[in-house]
Formats: C-alpha cells, sequence, structure tokens
C-alpha cells in the first residue's frame, strides 16, 4: 500500500475541518506540530468526509460489470464494500503541512469512506541519488530517530526496506539498520533512512501507519511480532510482492470475474459469421496442405498442438476455417477439449462462427461427457448468462465449476475463490 504514488495534489483539504482530520483555513498557516501518533504530523485518524473518486468510480465500474451474476441491490452491496476495502492516496499541499516538514510531502492513504488508515512523509524523493543528496536523507532521519526515541523509546525493530517484498520492512539487525520501528497506541512508526520505492524512486521516510484495522499495518505487525519472539525473522521464500493475498483480495475477486464475464457475446454481433457447418469447410487445396497433420496425429495430439500452438504452420492460424476443420477433426477422433473449443464457437462466436446456443450446449454435454474439465468451466459461464441472478444461479455455477478444479482444471479455482469471496460478503450484509 505505501508503495504506491499516485500524486493527488488537492486543496480540498481544508474540508476535513470539523471532523478533526485537519484543522485549516485559507488565511490560517498550519502550526508547526511535532511527532504524535494520536496527531501525526498534527492530522488526526478520524473518519472524513473526502472520498476519493478514483475509489468510488474504480468500484462502480468494476463490479457494474457482473450484473449478470448478481442482482442489483446485491451489486450495491458490492460497491459499499469495495469502496472500505480500497484504498488511494492524497497528498497535501505545501502551505497545509506543519513547517518542520514542508521540505518533504506528506501523504495520507485513505479508503472510499474517507477513513484513512496512514501517514507518510517523503523527504528528498529521486530517480538517481548522489552522495550529497544520501547524506542530507541520513542527517534528516538521524534527527527525527533520535526525536522519536526521546518520546516513545528505543525503538522495538530494527532493519532495512525490500522494495519486492509484500510488507516492505525486513527485522534484521545483522547489518548496519537503514529503517526502525516503534509502536504505540495501536499505531506503528516506520522510519527509513532511504528506502526504494517500488522502482519509482529514492526517498527517506517516515510514517505512522494503524495495527489495528488496517490489512497492512496488522501483518507489519505480525512480522515484528515474530522478530521480537525469536530474536530473529525468517523471511518466507514466497513473501515477495507477486505472492501478495491480493488473488484472495475483494477487488481483485471482483477483476477476475469481471474478466471472466466480459463482453461474452460481443463477437457475435458481426453480420460475416457462418453456421458451424459452413464455418469449418475448407477448400480442396486447403485440405491437401493439412492432410500430412492428419496422417501423422491422432485427435489427442492433434488438439495438443492447437492448443498449445505447436508446429503447426503460421498459415494455418490465419485461417479460422482451417482451424476449425482441425478441431472438428480431432473432435471426431474423441477429444473431449476440441469439442468444448466447438462449444465456444457455437456460444460466443468464436471463429467466425453463428452463435447457436442450442447446439452449443449439446457439445459442452459432449466434452463433459468425455472428460474436459474446461467443458465445466464452459457450462458454468453459461449458466450465468442464462440467468436471472440469483443465489441458486451462482451455485449452479460454482457446482460446476468445483467439478473442473476436481478433474485438474487449477484456472477454475480462481474463479470459483472469487465467487466464494464475493457470496460471504453478500451473505454477510443480509
Amino acid at each position: 500500500m505505501l508503495k504506491t504514488r499516485m500524486k493527488i495534489f488537492t486543496s480540498i483539504v481544508c474540508s476535513f475541518a470539523g471532523i478533526g482530520l485537519f484543522a485549516c483555513n485559507r488565511a490560517t498557516p498550519a502550526p508547526d506540530f511535532g511527532i504524535d501518533v494520536l496527531e501525526p504530523f498534527g492530522f488526526t485518524w478520524e473518519k472524513s468526509n473526502l472520498q476519493p473518486k478514483s475509489i468510488i468510480g474504480e468500484c462502480n465500474r468494476e463490479t457494474n460489470k457482473l450484473r449478470s451474476i448478481y442482482t442489483v441491490s446485491e451489486l450495491e452491496s458490492l460497491v459499499a464494500h469495495c469502496k472500505s476495502e480500497s484504498y488511494d492516496i492524497v497528498f497535501f499541499p505545501k502551505r497545509r503541512l506543519p513547517k518542520a516538514f514542508r521540505d518533504g510531502e506528506i501523504g495520507v492513504l485513505i479508503n472510499g469512506d474517507g477513513q484513512p488508515f496512514s501517514y507518510t512523509f517523503s523527504y528528498l524523493h529521486e530517480l538517481s541519488p548522489t552522495t550529497k543528496s544520501v547524506r542530507k536523507k541520513h542527517i534528516r532521519a538521524d534527527a527525527l530517530k533520535k526525536t522519536i526515541t526521546e518520546i516513545y523509546g528505543e525503538p522495538l525493530a530494527k532493519g532495512y526496506y525490500a522494495q519486492f517484498n509484500r510488507i516492505g520492512f525486513i527485522p534484521d539487525e545483522t547489518i548496519a539498520p537503514e529503517c526502525f520501528f516503534w509502536k504505540q497506541n495501536q499505531v506503528g512508526i516506520l522510519l527509513c533512512r532511504e528506502r526504494v520505492i517500488y522502482v519509482d524512486g529514492f526517498e527517506m521516510s517516515l510514517s505512522f501507519i494503524r495495527t489495528d484495522n488496517f490489512p497492512y499495518g496488522i501483518a507489519l505487525q505480525e512480522r515484528v511480532n515474530q522478530y521480537i519472539e525469536k530474536g530473529k525473522f525468517d523471511l518466507p521464500e514466497d513473501d515477495d510482492i507477486e505472492n501478495d493475498e491480493y488473488e484472495k483480495s475483494f477487488l481483485a475477486s471482483v477483476r477476475r470475474l469481471s474478466e471472466w464475464m466480459k463482453s461474452p457475446y460481443k463477437a457475435c454481433e458481426q453480420d460475416t459469421l457462418q453456421p458451424l457447418e459452413k464455418a469449418w469447410e475448407i477448400t480442396e487445396n486447403d485440405k491437401k496442405r493439412v492432410a500430412p497433420l492428419l496422417e501423422k496425429y491422432n485427435g489427442d495430439e492433434l488438439a495438443e498442438l492447437i492448443f498449445e500452438h505447436e508446429e503447426l504452420p503460421d498459415w494455418i492460424w490465419k485461417k479460422d476455417n482451417v482451424v476449425l476443420y482441425l478441431l472438428k477433426y480431432a473432435a471426431d477422433d474423441g477429444n473431449a477439449d476440441a469439442m468444448n473449443e466447438i462449444a465456444y464457437s457455437q456460444l460466443r462466436c468464436a471463429f467466425g462462427v453463428e452463435q447457436n446456443r442450442e447446439s452449443g450446449k449439446r457439445w459442452i454435454a459432449k466434452a463433459i461427457e468425455g472428460g474436459s474439465y474446461s467443458g465445466y468451466a464452459n457450462q458454468a459461464s453459461t449458466i450465468f448468462y442464462e440467468g436471472p441472478p440469483s443465489k441458486q444461479t451462482r451455485q449452479n455455477a460454482m457446482g460446476n465449476l468445483q467439478k473442473c478444479v476436481d478433474l485438474g482444471g487449477e484456472n477454475c479455482g480462481v474463479e470459483l475463490r472469487a465467487l466464494k469471496t464475493l457470496n460471504e460478503i453478500i451473505d454477510a450484509g443480509k
């Protein structure tokens, strides 16, 4: 969360007045605040009336793509949850910063409901540090460290900042520490003499982070607790950003499902589509050109070549009818995945095939009977589009996805987890 550098310079900060986040007016300069976990940089942790438009827009846009899965009232519940779980950074105008921190930037990480979760002061953010700038950062950080230690005592943990780690801070005193962590009143203080922010630049940073209601802060606190209890921190091998819990998060689930369900029949709007029986016809010359493939490979082998895009001449991929012809050969020879691909072409108008839902569903049934786990995934998405959106419809689709997983379709597990995540949110709100 603290790695994002979305600078939204705004003069709207004074709208916080009266609700505690920042008390100001255009004529009165901000006082010179000190270090305080209850009022970091002079701000507070109270909810404001600021709702970042970027969050609201994204929540409405992404959840609206799931109209075939959820009812209007259910989508409203998902939007509300999305706002509470989505974060954005707002950077305050320098004139509103405490004088002691106007040599840098201060940003608040806030959700769509206006709840702040962290405040960060960054100093000398730059792409190419120099010896002089690094020294200035260290001097600034050392002065802040002295002040914080005088107020809150010695740091609970020391270490360094790893930009590709999902938490960032790595407790480790075996090397010269670059970062220091304190905690007071459910607020963590993280000071780094210099850190790299996700290949965006170098900076000195001071952050106040909620450790009671903010997932990042809670995970950071757990990491420090492990370090304190064991006297060391064992960094998990899969603890990098790519292996974060992102895939299981709410907004990730929404995006995954919207990608799965987006514009399924848009291709069907073309006026050049042909019935399947016509679409897989090829010329006598093309039959001669593919004859060696049909002699060399059986249906399963040919289907694997098609799906893996291996060893097939480039000219084949330029002709949808030839691809369909090969799929038909593989399907006629008993390959279930080829049957499912033919079903997909009739349902979604792929390969220039005219839509025929009834025939497509018969091909799905053949694919499933033949053991294709992809057939269950295809059937699950078809169930949604024949709706209407309801809990029973979702249960039917999830049943098919589960069968897909049971047969070895790991990708189906992603959609299944996404559906379960969103269903739990809806059920909890009822």
